[in-house]
């Protein structure tokens, strides 16, 4: 799947929006494009929306991406929020959540839009205590 990213100063978040088909090679190339672009500051949330996914990783690629979240080093300085809609695709983001939190990243699943708008705006206005 080829993602494209955006970037809402406004609201403080950045997304990561599936266009097409999927495999993990466009999904890390997508959070190291991410991670490496200037405009992500600190305080910025990051959604990653797996809605309409087809592909379904398996446990290795789910830990490959769960690694690229949690061990870059800017993107492990963020709140990252992984956005599902139907039940597989709630346990794939709820699996690289689990993954990346083991890791060290502060990384969790949901199945709500404006929960997950609300818990990354959050981000900017208290730190994350497991991130210190």
């Amino acid at each position: 799947m080829s993602f494209d990213y955006e970037f809402d100063s406004i609201g403080r978040i950045a997304s990561l929006i599936p266009r097409g088909g999927s495999d993990l090679t466009d999904g890390l190339r997508a959070i190291r494009g991410l991670a490496s672009d200037i405009r992500l500051e600190d305080g910025i949330g990051v959604l990653v929306d797996l809605r309409g996914v087809k592909y379904s990783p398996s446990w290795d690629e789910a830990d490959a991406l769960a690694a690229a979240i949690a061990q870059s080093g800017v993107l492990r300085r963020h709140r990252v929020a992984l956005l599902a809609s139907d039940p597989m695709e709630f346990a794939l983001a709820n699996m690289i959540a689990s993954l990346s939190g083991l890791k060290g990243a502060v990384v969790h699943a949901f199945r709500s839009f404006e929960s997950a708008k609300t818990w990354l705006r959050r981000a900017s206005d208290e730190p994350d205590r497991r991130r210190n």
